[in-house]
């Protein structure tokens, strides 16, 4: 429901505007009547039982080469279940390779998605700029039953 508040504009929220017709959503945009809009935001909460890591973790630095758009890198490890904990960290392989650790260079090196399957890890990189760069990713698995 719209309501006039003391500041004299008009206040909606953002499901009342998308529902309103395109023309009346286009002639409020082109008022001069000053509107606010208030998002809803959705949460959720879940109770957790954190569990204590069984076994020794496991780490890898690979170096997957000089890299540009999006790729799927996919390493072949007999270690690494669905059900096993992998986390991922990329960055751009310092001069020297991985054994000289990662810099920051000016391109954006992005994981969008990490995938452990039976034997299979794969990974969603995306990698920003106008030129391959070098890219290392740092693998940590934590062979620990996730699901309950």
């Amino acid at each position: 429901m719209s309501t006039l508040t003391a500041e004299n504009h008009t206040h909606i929220t953002k499901e009342e505007f998308d529902s309103l017709p395109k023309l009346a959503q286009d002639a409020i945009t082109a008022s001069k009547i000053p509107i606010s809009i208030t998002h809803t935001i959705k949460t959720a909460s879940v109770k957790v039982e954190p569990k204590q890591v069984a076994g020794t973790p496991i780490t890898l630095r690979y170096d997957w080469g000089p890299l540009l758009g999006g790729h799927i890198l996919t390493l072949y490890w007999s270690t690494v279940t669905g059900r096993t904990a992998v986390f991922a960290a990329a960055g751009e392989s310092a001069p020297g390779g991985p054994a000289a650790g990662k810099i920051i260079g000016p391109d954006q090196i992005t994981i969008h998605n990490v995938a452990p399957s039976n034997g299979v890890l794969s990974i969603w990189v995306e990698v920003s700029g106008s030129t391959p760069v070098p890219v290392s990713v740092d693998y940590l698995v934590i062979g620990i039953d996730i699901l309950e």
